[in-house]
């Protein structure tokens, strides 16, 4: 795997994790 695609993987899984967290959360407020 080259560099910038791991770099843009690092970048997105986070961002994936923190919106699936983002939904729960909001879901449980609902």
């Amino acid at each position: 795997m080259s560099q910038p695609e791991k770099l843009s993987l690092s970048v997105v899984v986070p961002v994936y994790n923190e919106r699936d967290n983002l939904s729960s959360l909001t879901a449980q407020i609902l």
